[in-house]
Parts: structure tokens; sequence; C-alpha cells
């Protein structure tokens, strides 16, 4: 993908196991229809920067129905001009007014942060987040975390710096209804910032170690 790729309203991508995607410097996928991407354990999906090794940007969904299983993404969110929330920077996974389901899910090694999700639903179980510029960000979402890992936030470099790298960043309650966010059975480890920032969210949290 070398430059801006949309899925119209109406159509499904989907991405087969063992799919490799490369993407050119700051290149996006605007997701108006849905993405269905079946990676395996033995075949996942790969989402990465092309042979030029420049970060690449993101996949902006604007409706839902959208799914990742078994997926990596690195190297992404580098393009500072569409930067997302108080970390300004872009997420490699964006999203507003949408739903979308991400299980066995691995975003490491980004310029950017991992998430950016606004008035949405995002469910993510056994995922793991680790080196990018924050793990995300959730303004009036509804974020549901199940046996998740957030490490290495943003690096492992071991020099404090603290420049708003959060684990996660929870804003306001869901816009949606009184639903809670709920962080279950989930480990955050080695960030330079909060764990988890808490702004006026409603959060429940199960059995998660910080």
């Amino acid at each position: 993908i070398s430059d801006e790729v949309t899925i119209p309203a109406g159509n499904e991508l989907t991405i087969q196991p063992g799919t490799i995607i490369e993407l050119s410097e700051n290149a996006r996928v605007i997701v108006e229809g849905r993405v269905s991407c079946k990676g395996t354990r033995e075949n996942p999906v790969v989402f990465s920067s092309d042979y030029s090794g420049l970060p690449w940007g993101e996949i902006d969904h604007r409706s839902s129905g959208s799914e990742y299983r078994y997926t990596f993404f690195t190297n992404g969110g580098g393009d500072g001009s569409r930067s997302f929330g108080h970390s300004q920077s872009q997420p490699v996974l964006r999203g507003t007014g949408c739903e979308v389901s991400f299980d066995h899910v691995y975003i490491f090694n980004n310029p950017g942060k991992a998430f950016g999700f606004s008035r949405s639903e995002v469910h993510m179980d056994s995922c793991l987040i680790s080196r990018c510029d924050t793990g995300g960000e959730f303004e009036l979402t509804l974020a549901n975390f199940t046996n998740c890992y957030f490490m290495d936030i943003p690096n492992d470099d071991g020099v404090e710096f603290d420049d708003d790298n959060d684990c996660l960043y929870l804003v306001m309650p869901w816009a949606g209804g009184d639903s809670p966010t709920v962080l279950e059975n989930s480990v955050f480890i080695e960030g330079k910032d909060d764990g988890i920032d808490h702004n006026g969210a409603n959060v429940r949290s199960e059995e998660h170690t910080s």
C-alpha cells in the first residue's frame, strides 16, 4: 500500500492467514466498510513498513464490524500531522463511532500510539502492546481488555523521561450508555508514566496486576 486506500461502505476486505501487508511512509487505510483479518496462530497476518523501512501511518475505522485475529502491527503511527490525543502521536489503529474487536493481536515497535478511539466500542482479548508511544487513548469509549499485556511503554531503555507515555489513557464515560470499561486479568509493567491514566472514565478492574 503506497498511499491512501479506502474500503468503501458496504464492502468487506478479507485478509487470509499468512498475509503480509507492506505500507509505504505515512500510508493509511480508511475503513468505511469492514475488515476481517483471519490470521491464525500458525499463520498470522502482519502489517509492517515496506522495503524503505520508514514508518507507515494508520488504519482508520469509521464503521462497525471489523475484527482482527492473530495479527501483528509494527512500525506504524509515524505521521505526526495526524496525531490523536494528549501525547501528540498518530495511532496505529484509529476509530470514531465504530465497534472493533481484537483477538490475539500484537502491536509493538511503533513510533505512534497503539490505539486512538473516540465514541466507539473496542474489545481486546489476549493482546500484547509493547514499545509504542502510548498503549492507547480512548475517549467516550467502551474499551474492554481481557488477558492483555502492556509492557515497555514507550521503550525499555532504562532512561526516565516522562512524556505522557501511559499504558492506557481513558477519558470520560462511554457515550453509548452506562456500561463500564473493564480491565480483566491484564498486566501493566515498565511504563514511563501512568499504567492507567484515569480522566473521569467509568472503569472496573478485575484481578489485574499493575
